[in-house]
């Protein structure tokens, strides 16, 4: 069966998705694997990983106001390659929809939105492949079980898959940190769903502003020129680190310097930072919505969850500046041993496996 995923070149839960069924697929399950890559750049570490699982991968430049401009492309591309199953991670359902009424192939759709963002836009995509696609999964649960609810009918096509993670590659046992400094780190996208500027402002609060902290910042979006300006009015130009995007090698060595990992954000699908992070072993503490409050619990020592203002999000970073590392330790320990029986990429690899099984028996 000759497969293809598609996907948005930009940090996000789906490349980890598809890179994890990738390396997994030791059995060759899915053979002659193809990625095809959409969005304004095609980023370096994509390239690297698709090298290194052995897998084929294109690109076709897009842009989000014009999207209907590159249907045509990809329809054609789409033709060329002539897939047996297609994975769909992104918004490209137009021409992905027209391959499938033409020549009746089979199609997964992966939904990687939270439900805080369930705009008409993805309802109605949604709603497309439940009608027209084999299977749809969702990596929230809670999205997954309204859908079931609202549209019975069609609940043998829905799936709820949650992310997933290397536990074999991110596993942290040397630490790289500076004493001198408490280092905290949110790797996303920079875009109005995240809310780095609450941290960044958080930094100034004066349970904070005289501890020696550094906020240091993954990702690429449209929000950094703002994030930046934001930064130099607060006074905070170095205390707050943009280091772009970053392929999964560097990823690990920038894990490796954080004391704690802060991720918030006004809604998740599922962050694939805060698996990633609690891999290695990092303290994490997140935004109490959707998306993230299914992760962290304070109560069993996994993570600790905060609510979006200043004043909650200082105490937590307190809470962690001022900890013993016997402390800490356990955080550690109970939220690795948490990823490893619930989120690792095998985990999620068997549960594909029993999608594609079905769609290849019938």
């Amino acid at each position: 069966m000759k497969t293809l995923h598609v996907l948005y070149s930009g940090l996000g839960g789906a490349s980890s998705v598809v890179f994890s069924l990738l390396k997994e697929n030791k059995k060759k399950i899915l053979k002659n694997n193809d990625i095809l890559f959409t969005g304004n750049y095609l980023f370096k570490g994509y390239k690297d990983r698709a090298k290194k699982t052995n897998n084929n991968y294109f690109f076709i430049k897009t842009r989000k106001l014009l999207p209907w401009l590159y249907w045509f492309k990809i329809f054609l591309f789409l033709c060329k390659k002539k897939p047996d199953l297609i994975f769909l991670h992104n918004f490209q359902f137009v021409p992905v929809l027209l391959y499938k009424l033409i020549f009746w192939k089979k199609i997964i759709y992966i939904d990687h939105q939270s439900e805080n963002f369930l705009k008409l836009k993805s309802t109605i995509n949604i709603i497309i492949s439940l009608f027209f696609f084999n299977f749809i999964v969702f990596v929230n649960k809670k999205k997954s079980l309204n859908f079931k609810k609202k549209f019975n009918f069609f609940k043998r096509k829905i799936s709820h898959i949650p992310n997933s993670v290397d536990i074999d590659f991110f596993r942290n046992s040397i630490k790289d940190k500076n004493n001198k400094q408490f280092v905290i780190g949110m790797a996303a996208r920079l875009d109005s769903g995240k809310r780095h500027e609450l941290v960044i402002k958080t930094l100034n609060h004066p349970k904070l502003k005289h501890f020696n902290i550094i906020f240091l910042i993954v990702g690429r979006g449209a929000n950094i020129d703002y994030l930046k300006a934001l930064t130099k009015k607060e006074g905070l130009i170095n205390k707050v680190i943009f280091n772009g995007s970053l392929s999964e090698n560097k990823m690990k060595l920038w894990y490796k310097k954080l004391n704690l990992y802060a991720h918030a954000t006004n809604g998740e699908g599922m962050s694939i930072s805060i698996l990633e992070a609690m891999s290695m072993k990092i303290p994490v503490i997140g935004s109490n919505v959707d998306g993230v409050k299914n992760l962290l619990n304070a109560k069993k020592n996994i993570g600790m969850l905060f609510e979006n203002s200043i004043l909650d999000l200082a105490k937590k970073i307190e809470f962690f500046y001022k900890s013993s590392e016997v402390t800490k330790t356990l955080f550690k320990e109970k939220q690795r041993k948490f990823i490893e029986d619930n989120y690792s990429s095998t985990i999620m690899f068997n549960n594909y496996k029993k999608i594609i099984l079905k769609i290849i028996s019938k």
